[in-house]
């Protein structure tokens, strides 16, 4: 539902994700920059690498890498696994994925 839902907050109402720059070295400082992504996490990812200095940080902080292997890796992950040509289902309320 976070990466991919296309109306995050039909599913999780009040989802988003808050990037607030402060002035100083903490929070106690004056808010310089705030943005609230509404969308999911795939759509705001992709908005937040345009970044190259928040990408840096998202990449040292351990979620994403700059090498564009993501994508290729899950599938390569998914194809190990036995999930050839994977689908997903919502089943009980979870989405769980199929072979």
């Amino acid at each position: 539902m976070l990466f991919f839902a296309k109306n995050l907050r039909r599913f999780i109402p009040g989802a988003y994700i808050q990037y607030v720059r402060f002035a100083g070295k903490d929070r106690a400082g004056e808010i310089m920059t705030e943005h609230e992504f509404k969308s999911n996490l795939c759509t705001t990812l992709q908005e937040l690498y345009r970044n190259i200095v928040v990408a840096e940080a998202m990449k040292v902080l351990g979620f994403v890498n700059r090498h564009s292997r993501g994508v290729q890796r899950v599938q390569k992950d998914l194809k190990e696994l036995g999930y050839i040509n994977p689908k997903h289902s919502k089943v009980n309320g979870v989405w769980q994925l199929l072979k």
